[in-house]
This record gives structure tokens, sequence and C-alpha cells, in this order.
């Protein structure tokens, strides 16, 4: 869903709406005294489960912007292997 999408910062305002969207959800079903609902499938959800879910995804969102980096942008830290740039030439 995320690749269509070129800009990283919209990509995630969308993951962090979607994640309210959740959390949100959870919250309201608690206030009106139900522990499960039913989603859009028709499995039920229990609502503190979507509470977690939500408030991690937006807390992900929020505070890690580097996970919406897409994958040919990133730079490889790591080598081929533990000792590669370590090995003695001959």
């Amino acid at each position: 869903m995320f690749r269509k999408v070129q800009s990283r910062a919209v990509s995630r305002a969308v993951f962090g709406l979607i994640c309210a969207l959740i959390f949100l959800t959870g919250i309201g079903n608690l206030l009106r005294h139900r522990l499960d609902y039913l989603n859009y499938k028709g499995f039920a959800v229990f609502s503190p489960f979507a509470i977690l879910v939500g408030g991690l995804g937006l807390a992900v969102a929020i505070s890690k912007p580097q996970l919406f980096i897409k994958s040919d942008e990133k730079h490889e830290t790591s080598s081929i292997s533990p000792t590669h740039g370590r090995r003695k030439r001959r």
C-alpha cells in the first residue's frame, strides 16, 4: 500500500491516520461498555487490543520516521559478514 505513495511524510500521515482510527474505535467501544466489536469482515475485535495496536502504531508513526524511507534510499550500513572489513588482504 505504501509503495505507491511517493512522499515519506504522506506515508507517515496515512499510517498515523489509520492507527488513530483503530485507536479511537477501541476507545469508543470501551466508552459504550463493549469489550468487543465486529470489524468490517465480521470478526470480533477485543477493544483493549485495538487500543494497544493503534497506540503502538501512532508511537511508531511519530517517533520513527526512518521506517518510512523507501528501501532504495536506505544506506546499507552492514557489510557481507562481520569480519569482511577487517580481513587481511593477500
